[in-house]
C-alpha cells in the first residue's frame, strides 16, 4: 500500500483539475458545435450584445423582427447573444461564452454576424446593419441565387 505524500497529493490534485478543465472545454466545444446543426438549412444572423441593456442590440433585433416573411424566405435564424443568455427560435443549447469563443467576439463587445448555410461568416459588423443590406448580401450569394431560381 502506498502512503500518500504531499507530492502525491499535489500530483493527484493537478491531474484532477486538468481532467475537469478538459471536460469543461469539451462541453463548451460541443455546445458551440450545435451551430453546425444549422448547416445547409439556415443562415444565422447573430447579434452579440455588449451589455444586458445594449441599445444597438435592441435596435438591430427590432429592425430584423419587422419583416418575418423576408427572414423566412431567406432561411434566416436570428440569434441574440446577451451577456448571460442566448435567445433564438432555433432549438440551440449554446452559451454566450461558447458563441463568443467560436466567432472570436470578446465579452463586452457589440457585433452583428451573418453566417452562411456553409457555416462561414459572410459579414462581421460592429454597428447596426440595415436588414436591406443583409438581404441584398444574401440574395447575391450563389446558393441563394439557385434557391430563387427554383422558387
Amino acid at each position: 500500500m502506498t502512503v500518500p505524500t504531499p507530492r502525491n497529493r499535489r500530483l493527484r490534485a493537478m491531474a484532477s483539475l486538468t481532467f475537469s478543465s478538459a471536460l469543461l472545454m469539451m462541453a463548451e466545444t460541443a455546445r458551440a458545435d450545435q451551430m453546425d446543426d444549422l448547416a445547409w438549412s439556415a443562415r444565422p444572423i447573430i447579434v452579440f450584445a455588449a451589455t444586458a441593456d445594449d441599445p444597438r442590440a435592441a435596435e438591430q433585433l427590432e429592425l430584423l423582427s419587422r419583416d418575418s416573411a423576408a427572414l423566412s424566405e431567406r432561411d434566416i435564424v436570428v440569434i441574440a447573444v446577451w451577456p448571460d443568455q442566448v435567445r433564438s427560435d432555433a432549438d440551440l443549447d449554446v452559451t454566450p461564452e461558447s458563441l463568443r469563443t467560436r466567432y472570436g467576439i470578446e465579452a463586452g463587445t457589440f457585433a452583428v454576424l451573418l453566417v452562411g448555410k456553409d457555416t462561414g461568416v459572410k459579414r462581421r459588423a460592429d454597428n447596426v446593419v440595415s436588414p436591406d443590406a443583409l438581404y441584398s448580401q444574401i440574395d447575391s450569394m450563389p446558393m441563394r441565387q439557385r434557391e430563387m431560381r427554383r422558387q
